[in-house]
């Protein structure tokens, strides 16, 4: 596709609304209800707060989702979603940070890396690693709801890649 016609197709997506919100506003949201993870109360107050009835943003959400994930769209509303995803994923990182990227790399290593003391054939419970670390498992998954996604982006790949490497190392000194 032309550049050209994405900038004609961004000017009339700009002003498309599906129930009341927006592309961009979709986006938003969409960043926003990461943090509810499970918690069905959590995700409806998030949307409420932002003063949209509920039913609605279902309905919306199905809608944009639809039209991001339609073929004969040939990818331009995903193209224009793309990018206001990676900003409200930003923004979103200033807005809250429930633990830092050196904490969430320490911690999912030794998720990943830690044995049971009782038994090192085994992998250390997923709660006691947590536990240890000064979290509660809910704590814990709005943590990882909110680096999971981050530590792909390019801003924090580099950097979540080497703090990996580094706990990797510090875990395989102590077994």
């Amino acid at each position: 596709m032309e550049t050209f016609q994405l900038r004609e197709y961004s000017v009339v997506m700009a002003e498309e609304n599906k129930y009341g919100i927006s592309l961009g506003k979709f986006a938003e949201l969409m960043v926003k209800i990461m943090s509810a993870g499970e918690d069905e109360i959590m995700y409806k107050d998030i949307i409420e707060s932002e003063g949209f009835d509920f039913q609605d943003w279902i309905q919306a959400k199905k809608e944009w989702e639809k039209e991001i994930n339609d073929p004969a769209d040939e990818g331009r509303t995903f193209a224009l979603f793309l990018p206001l995803y990676q900003t409200a994923l930003e923004n979103q990182y200033f807005e809250r940070v429930p633990c830092t990227l050196d904490i969430y790399a320490k911690v999912q290593c030794e998720i990943s890396l830690l044995k049971d003391p009782y038994n090192p054939t085994m992998p250390m419970d997923y709660e006691a690693v947590v536990k240890k670390n000064g979290f509660t498992v809910n704590e814990w998954e709005n943590c990882n709801s909110f680096w999971a996604i981050r530590v792909s982006l390019p801003r924090y790949k580099k950097k979540f890649a080497e703090l990996v490497r580094k706990y990797i190392h510090n875990i395989e000194g102590l077994q």
